[in-house]
Order: C-alpha cells, then structure tokens, then sequence
C-alpha cells in the first residue's frame, strides 16, 4: 500500500504473505489508521466486526452513515469521540472504550476498543493501531441483568472499606432518590440516608459482617432527600486479602416498599381481628355492662389509644363517665381531673355525638378545637399537659338509639388517627353498645324475673309454735331472666295445723311460672278442704291435668305438722311424696333417717300412687327437704348425691333450722364453684327442744 506494514506496527518484522497471513490470524479485529484516521489496512477479523470491507473504511464520503458507533445509553459516538481519534488527537494510548455498531444483518455487536498511537523513526506522530475485541455476550448479559435489576427495583454498591467510600449503581440511585457520584461517600454519609429508628440496627448488622464474618442480610427503611422513606432488602458480602483483613463490601440493594407495606398491611390486619376477637370476648364475659366497658376501655390501651373512656347517658339524659383508661400508670391524677363535659348542649365533642348520633375525628387537634372541646382554662391545661393530639368520639348506638359515647385519644405517642383507626373504631364502638344494649335488657328483664319470682315464694316464712323453720333458694346461674323452677312454701290452716311444701315444676320461664302459681294456690286451696297430704297431692294432679294434660308435671313433697301436747313436746308429721326427692330426718343425737315413701309425678298420670306416712320428731330433731338441684348437683368430683347429702346432713347435729339451712347451701354451692346449673331450694323444720 505504499505505507508502513501493518506487520511492523506489530513487530513481527516480515513482509509480504507471511505478514498477511500473521495479521489475519490474529483473533481480535486490527485497524492500522493514519494520524487523519483513515484506515491503512485491517484484519478480516476487523472486517468481520465492524461489519464493513477495508475498502468502505477508506471511503470518507459515506463512512459516517456505515461508521456510525453508539454508546450503551442509545447516543451516537461522534468520529471525534473515537477512541482511535482521541489517540492520535492526544497521542496516548486509550483503553476501556466500549461501542456499539449495526452489523447488515441488522444485528448491534458491542466491541470494547483499545488505541495505541505509534511514531516513525523520527518520533513523528505516524497513525494508530485500533484493536477490536467482541463483547456483545457481555454487554446482553449485563442488559439482562440490568433489566432484572432494574425490574426488580435491585441496585448494586461497594463499598471500599480502607478508603471508605461508598459508590452504587443507577439502579440504586433510583432506590435512595440520589446518586452517590464518581467520588462516592463515606459510611457516615450513608447511615444518613437510613431510618432513624433503624439505623442503629444496619450499623450493628454491618459491624458484625465485617469483624465477624456474620451474613448481612436486612431489610430496614431509608429516607430520601424528600423526606419520603421506603422499605429496602439488603444482602451484602465482604471481600478479604490474603491475611483475612476486610478491604471491601459488596451487595445489593432491593425496593421492598410495596411488598412491605403489603406485608405490614396484613400484619396489621390480622392484629385488628385478634384484637376485635378479644374485645368480643370481653364484652361476652359479663352482663355487668360497667365492669364490661372498664375492661374494653383497658383493652383498647394502648393498641388503639394512650387514653379511652366510655360516657353513658342516664335515664335523666345527663352523661356519666363509666370507664377511663391510660397507657401512662403516672397520670392517675390526670384522669381523675378528666371530668365528663357537663353540658349536653356542646357543639363538639362527647356531648355532641351523643346528641346527634354522628361520630366526630380529628385527625389533628389545632388550638382552637382544643378550647373548643375544653371550654374552659383548667380542662385546656389539662389537655396540653397530657398532650392530646389526635381523637375519635364514636357514638354507641343499639337499636336506633344512642346509649352513650367511646372516645379515644393519642397523648404520649406521636402517631394519628386514620381511616383504618375510624373503622376500627366504629367497629368496636358497634360491639360495644350491642353489649350495653342486651346487659340493660337483660337487668330489666331479670328485675321483672325477681320480682315475678319473689311473688312465687313466700314473702316470709310464718312461726311456728314449737318449731323453727327455716329456707334458703339460690337460682341457677346464667337463668336469671327465667322464672319458675322449685318452689316452696309454708302456711297454716283452720284446724291448727301447718304444712309444708317443696316442688319443682318442668321447664323454666312463663310456662313454668304459671304452673308453679297454679301450684301454690291450688295446694292451699286444697289444704283447706282435705285432712291428707295425698289428697292434696291428688287435687293438684287432677289440676294440672285438667289444666294442661300430658304437657306439664311438677314433684313435690307435702307434710303437714301438728303438735301433741300428751308425749312430752313430740311433734307429729304426715308427709306424701310426688316423685320428689324424699326428705332426711336428722335426730337430736346426730343419726340420720330417709322418711316418706317415692310417689308418681304430680300431673303425669290421672290415679297418682301418693301413700301418706307418719314420722314423730322429737325436740331437737329436724326434717330436711330438698330439691334435685341439691342431690343432682354437678362439680368437679361428679354428683353430689344422696350419700353426700346424708353425710353432710349428720354433721349439722346440734345446728338450729337457720344454721342447717344455711350450712347445706354453702356447701352445694361451693361444691359447684358457686356456679349452680339448676335451682337450690332447702326448707328445714326442726323440732326446738326449749319449748
């Protein structure tokens, strides 16, 4: 060509073929230019490369369209950014140049590019040779990977320990909303950027990493320059020298923010419905309606709040504070000051939604909302002492009407209310007037159960000369609204004699209420006209029959008593049993005897078998009658029983009727954990040795 070999430019001092064939057998592409630029001569692999014949290289006229480089980002590489051009433009060697260029098959090969500018003999510049080695591998591999990281929100950083500085990618300048720079920055620098709360926990993780060789994989939050924060997942490795001292850190840096809210969300949901689920179970603990709402309110402290009370509205319409709790255990003179508003009439505030049944939120309590609520100096301190900032006043509503009020309010802990914290907080308040409701119909319901009870009991129990009588009835918990059951009753008739009477109607409720004042009014109706205690049973059967047949049956155990004057105070009863329990005789010297014979239920059938049998008490002998709510009681060691009956019978010797009546009581109750699951009624007479 007329010029200096290529051959020469690479030392291998031959000329001709042999040169040729050298130069083509190199594997990487060789362009020899002039110090202009244009090529002098270039291998085929060259050629191959760049997509263009040594001839197309030479032809200025159309080697802008064909010799057209672009960098990574898209942007064209101009003729004078060459690297071969800034070599001879400089006349230093230039290395690590990348390019891409468009091959006829319209394909994009990425070449990393290396000039060597070269001189003649008298250190004149004489061209440069340029050298193309094939990186498209690389480069779509690095695009993969950059894609990947890019739609994973991942960023790449390292960290030069001895140096300390810290560089990332652009991907990581996306994830912290700021770059780093060629430059770099310090650890300090970038334990800035992390959550205040967390960075004392990234520090110790990274610590560890480095001086111990712990894994350093974390997810914590970061702040950007805007103040915004965002969740990241970090993984980091360190890098070690021969000697094991750490030179460097290298990782990843991961967007999590949307899976973590999403994460924190469902956390966050799932402790709203363990802590519904709770306050449901407090609220069912109890008919007691103040004591429930005292535990709701402390059960709202402090998941939902720093302070929560509960106001109702009384009969008189003024508000009453039933309930008030506090995360801070120092504010107990706060609280005690945290008076209700006194005047319904408030526009805002507890008085308010009371009123009108609408909630009210603020998210942010301003100065003038906090003397609008506090009306008043004294309750404005107040509020600025504990630090009220954000409150709810939910209305408790029950069947269209508003039973009062449940507020809650943050203090001591900076965070606000939101949407979620209303509709948790209208949840709760739903539940809670719902209990509020159902425990004052159930106190009104049971107050018309006792006193429809107390009509179905004898009022008092009469005097009886030469005998002392004494009873006791305890109803079944948990039925406090069912009337009914066991029944008792003592009275006199014309002839100078008493009776005695214990029962217990079927079922619970109206029904048995009506069978157990049939009962009562028919036996002392009856007692007036029959001299038997079986022919007052067989009236009273013949009455519930006629009344009800085949649907209704009581059992019942009637005596009645005279006393003989002409055997030294003996006392003689007639008794008849109905398919009730038989009475225990227990004797002055402590023996204890089954009297009566067991008799057909009382309504059952229309020919009762009802055998009347005499039994003479002594003085100090006592007859104890019972109901099956005694015998059949249930507790942790079984039944009751008979047998534990007459045992608990026999020690009650040398008792008065009061003292055996009231010891057979407790202990059936206490046999049961003073939870009994049916009626307890126990009538003694007991004959008194001082008359």
């Amino acid at each position: 060509m007329g010029e200096p070999g290529v051959s020469d430019a690479f030392g291998v001092g031959a000329t001709g073929d042999a040169s040729r064939f050298v130069f083509d057998a190199v594997p990487v592409g060789v362009v020899v230019q002039r110090p202009d630029g244009i090529a002098l001569d270039a291998n085929r692999a060259a050629e191959r490369l760049l997509g263009l014949t040594l001839a197309q290289m030479q032809d200025i006229a159309t080697r802008a369209p064909a010799w057209r480089a672009y960098r990574r980002d898209g942007t064209v590489i101009k003729w004078s950014e060459h690297a071969s051009m800034l070599a001879l433009t400089t006349e230093q060697p230039t290395s690590g140049f990348e390019m891409g260029v468009d091959t006829p098959d319209g394909r994009r090969r990425w070449l990393q590019v290396e000039a060597v500018p070269f001189h003649d003999d008298t250190g004149a510049l004489a061209g440069a040779v340029t050298s193309f080695v094939d990186i498209t591998d690389r480069v779509e591999s690095d695009d993969r990977l950059r894609l990947t990281l890019e739609a994973t929100e991942t960023g790449t950083w390292d960290w030069a320990i001895d140096a300390d500085r810290i560089v990332w990618s652009t991907s990581t300048d996306r994830v912290h909303g700021r770059t780093t720079g060629e430059a770099g920055i310090t650890f300090a620098e970038y334990v800035e950027t992390i959550h205040p709360d967390d960075r004392d926990l990234v520090v110790d993780a990274i610590i560890r990493a480095v001086e111990k060789g712990e894994p350093y994989e974390l997810d914590f939050r970061i702040v950007r320059p805007d103040g915004t924060p965002r969740w990241v997942a970090a993984n980091g490795r360190v890098l070690r020298d021969a000697v094991g001292t750490p030179v460097r850190m290298v990782g990843t840096t991961q967007d999590i923010t949307r899976r973590k809210t999403s994460e924190l969300e469902r956390e966050a949901g799932q402790r709203r419905l363990a802590f519904l689920a709770q306050a449901t179970s407090v609220l069912a603990q109890s008919l007691d309606y103040e004591t429930t709402l005292s535990r709701l309110a402390h059960l709202a402290v402090p998941f939902l709040a720093d302070w929560c009370g509960v106001d109702v509205v009384e009969p008189d319409h003024t508000i009453r504070r039933v309930a008030v709790a506090y995360a801070d255990p120092d504010q107990v003179d706060a609280a005690r000051r945290l008076s209700t508003p006194p005047d319904p009439s408030w526009e805002i505030g507890i008085p308010h939604v009371i009123r009108t049944g609408a909630p009210q939120v603020f998210a942010h309590l301003d100065d003038a909302t906090l003397d609008a609520l506090a009306d008043g100096v004294p309750r404005l301190d107040l509020f600025r002492e504990i630090g009220l900032h954000s409150l709810i006043v939910m209305p408790l509503i029950a069947r269209g009407r508003t039973l009062g009020a449940i507020w809650f309010a943050m203090a001591e802990t900076p965070h606000t209310y939101g949407p979620v914290d209303v509709d948790l907080a209208q949840e709760l308040a739903r539940r809670a007037a719902l209990a509020v409701d159902n425990a004052r119909l159930f106190r009104e319901r049971k107050h018309v159960a006792d006193v429809l009870q107390r009509t179905l009991l004898p009022p008092e129990l009469p005097s009886i000369p030469g005998m002392e009588v004494s009873a006791r009835y305890r109803a079944a918990i948990g039925e406090g609204t069912d009337i009914g059951g066991d029944f008792y009753d003592v009275y006199a008739t014309g002839r100078d004699a008493w009776h005695v009477v214990i029962g217990d109607v079927c079922g619970k409720g109206p029904e048995a209420a009506s069978l157990t004042g049939l009962a009562r009014h028919t036996l002392r109706a009856a007692a007036m006209q029959e001299t038997t205690p079986s022919a007052v049973l067989s009236v009273l059967n013949e009455a519930i029959l006629r009344a009800d047949p085949g649907e209704r049956f009581c059992t019942a155990a009637y005596a009645s008593v005279a006393r003989r004057t002409d055997d030294g105070g003996v006392v003689r009863m007639t008794l008849a049993c109905g398919g009730h329990p038989l009475p225990l005789v227990l004797r002055a010297d402590g023996t204890v005897e089954t009297i009566g014979r067991p008799g057909t239920l009382i309504g059952s059938l229309p020919d009762p078998e009802l055998v009347d049998v005499d039994v003479d008490l002594a003085p100090g002998d006592a007859v104890v009658f019972c109901t099956d709510g005694v015998t059949e009681a249930t507790g942790k060691r079984g039944f009751f029983g008979a047998n534990r009956l007459r045992d608990l019978v026999a020690v009650c010797a040398g008792l008065d009727a009061d003292g055996i009546a009231e010891r057979l009581v407790d202990e059936v109750l206490a046999f049961q954990d003073n939870e009994p699951r049916d009626d307890v009624a126990i009538v003694v007479l007991r004959s008194n040795p001082g008359v």
